[in-house]
């Protein structure tokens, strides 16, 4: 297994990067999220790895940091999604957004990435909500959140908030997070959504 590969950077593209190590290249496939992070031509670069085998082939995946490489793991455990969907995913969201969404059954930010229809980011949310839990998600998004109680534990004032949120057309995971963040005890829902508005819009 070959946890992660350095060395100097000596091509680029939308999806692929090749990495010059002790006179090897290895050629790596990317998301469009690390391509964006990578260094100029010519400077050393470090890149978290996963090998993909199969009957026919033998690619590498790389990623900025773990963060990326566990999300990659993760939606390559879901049926149906092969390593090119699951870097098309992380190519449109972001792993931090991406838990929130699967954990707050936020299929609408699911389905904007490319090769995810309703069906697959509905399977998404069934298999993989109770692998990520509550730990891992308050830790990637700073907030204790619980996946399995995230609204129904919340006060009426929150969900009014989050629902008003969802009308003006924001995502549900963006409007769960951000209320979650702004809102206090005894805090009216005219308060949190205005608060959360302005922390939305400072963005």
């Amino acid at each position: 297994m070959i946890s992660f590969i350095s060395g100097t950077l000596c091509a680029l593209n939308d999806n692929s990067v090749i990495i010059d190590n002790n006179g090897i290249g290895y050629l790596i496939f990317v998301s469009g999220s690390t391509a964006s992070k990578m260094p100029r031509i010519g400077a050393d670069v470090k890149l978290f790895t996963h090998l993909n085998v199969t009957e026919n082939d033998m690619s590498l995946y790389g990623f900025v940091d773990n963060d990326e490489l566990n999300m990659f793991v993760l939606l390559r455990s879901v049926s149906g999604i092969g390593p090119k969907v699951a870097l098309s995913v992380l190519s449109s969201i972001e792993p931090n957004e991406l838990m929130l969404a699967i954990v707050t059954d936020d299929i609408k930010t699911l389905s904007k990435a490319q090769g995810i229809g309703k069906k697959i980011a509905e399977r998404l949310v069934l298999e993989l909500r109770d692998k990520i839990g509550a730990v891992s998600l308050s830790q990637a998004t700073g907030i204790d959140l619980s996946p399995q109680q995230s609204l129904k534990s919340a006060s009426n004032e929150r969900q009014d908030a989050v629902d008003a949120l969802i009308s003006l057309g924001h995502s549900k995971s963006e409007s769960v997070k951000t209320v979650m963040e702004v809102a206090q005890d005894n805090m009216s829902t005219d308060v949190i959504i205005r608060l959360a508005l302005k922390k939305i819009h400072a963005k």
